[in-house]
């Protein structure tokens, strides 16, 4: 059976503390790289920066071999730069998450947390890693069309059928609300994948979402539970500029997540709902 959030709470704060530098030390980069392409969006979109590289097209200011190398970016429309760049971090961001998944896993089962481990996605199986990383965005992103298909579908029936309830708006904007339904709980369903992927890096491409699946059905309301517990911590993080986020509520957040992962794992290998085969890649 499951723990309890309550004690899977309890059992993770208190790993977090004993382990807590080793754990801290890996969380700033994961929090600090975010910041930073944040501030790099600010940059390229203000108005002063724009008006600087133009004054060094100009001429008004000496351009050096770095700075027209600079004004060519900016030449290039900036949504299609920081889109490009925006999905680069993104995806190694994810792969760099994989390793703090199998750190995590590692201090809320009581022991020392490789540094190692936080890099180990890159040098261990990289392709297979980054293409079960796109697969499960790309399936998340699948469910959220339906978002747009409702949206379109109610266009294009005002268009055919003429409306004349004052109810219709509210039945539109229910349904378009319902239409995010799906792609939450998907999310959920394959919200496991990293730590799948941390702790066992030999299981199969095609095992890796198909196991997350199976070992979070019936468990996606605890999933939820603390997944919300994680963003109201995140938000209540930036009234502090980062520094409660990173230093105190992160660690303890992570760990826990770790913890839900260690409980379903035992759970299914228990109830026989996936095999140890399965899981070290040796299965059919």
């Amino acid at each position: 059976m499951v723990k309890s959030i309550k004690n899977i709470k309890r059992q993770a704060n208190e790993n977090a503390g004993k382990f807590y530098w080793p754990a801290v030390a890996t969380l700033v980069c994961y929090i600090m790289i975010p910041s930073l392409f944040n501030s790099l969006s600010i940059l390229f979109g203000s108005d002063l920066t724009q008006t600087f590289f133009q004054n060094l097209q100009a001429g008004s200011v000496e351009m050096g071999p770095l700075l027209s190398a600079l004004w060519g970016l900016m030449s290039v429309p900036r949504s299609a730069i920081l889109v490009v760049i925006g999905q680069g971090i993104s995806f190694v961001f994810q792969l760099y998450y994989v390793g703090i998944c199998g750190q995590m896993i590692q201090l809320y089962q009581g022991e020392q947390p490789s540094t190692k481990m936080a890099f180990a996605a890159f040098p261990n199986q990289f392709s297979k890693k980054l293409l079960v990383v796109f697969k499960q965005r790309m399936l998340i992103f699948a469910w959220g069309l339906l978002v747009l298909v409702s949206i379109v579908l109610i266009n294009v029936l005002t268009m055919w059928i003429p409306v004349t309830s004052d109810l219709f708006p509210g039945i539109a904007a229910l349904f378009i609300f319902l239409s995010f339904v799906p792609s939450f709980i998907k999310a959920y369903a394959y919200s496991l994948t990293p730590y799948l992927l941390a702790e066992f890096p030999d299981i199969k491409s095609w095992d890796v979402i198909k196991t997350s699946i199976l070992m979070t059905n019936g468990y996606k309301g605890k999933i939820c539970v603390m997944q919300v517990r994680y963003g109201l911590t995140q938000l209540l993080g930036r009234l502090t500029f980062g520094l409660s986020q990173t230093f105190r509520t992160e660690p303890r957040m992570q760990a826990q997540l770790a913890g839900l992962y260690c409980e379903l794992r035992d759970n299914a290998i228990k109830k026989r709902i996936v095999s140890r085969k399965t899981l070290e890649g040796t299965g059919e």
